[in-house]
């Protein structure tokens, strides 16, 4: 749970109030803790949280999330991003070479002239 804690940027009370309410389904590791550790390790699946987060969005607080976290849950439910098949568009490298040029233009200017005026 404390995973689930600084991931939701909420404390193990709010948490504990969601498992009490059924919002939010976890399952107990099954160990014997004494009672300032809760009694057991609580385990919650990726799935129980994307169900509490669908059926109550008004509970998250979005700026509160570890954004990171967040998204890899909501967005790519930990698959793994592939990687880009093709390079960049060549007309973005092109268009810096472009001003790379440029650049160099305007500084030969500056260095013959003391200053840069464009005609």
């Amino acid at each position: 749970m404390r995973d689930l804690e600084q991931c939701l940027g909420e404390d193990h009370r709010k948490i504990s109030t969601w498992i009490a309410n059924g919002w939010l389904q976890d399952r107990l590791q099954g160990t014997r803790r004494h009672d300032g550790n809760g009694n057991d390790i609580h385990r919650i699946r990726e799935q129980d949280i994307l169900n509490f987060i669908k059926n109550h969005p008004q509970e998250i607080n979005l700026g509160k999330v570890d954004q990171t976290w967040f998204l890899d849950l909501v967005l790519l439910k930990g698959r793994e991003v592939p990687e880009a098949k093709s390079p960049r568009p060549t007309g973005a490298v092109e268009s810096r070479r472009g001003l790379l040029v440029m650049n160099a233009a305007i500084g030969e200017k500056v260095a013959q002239h003391g200053s840069f005026v464009g005609h």
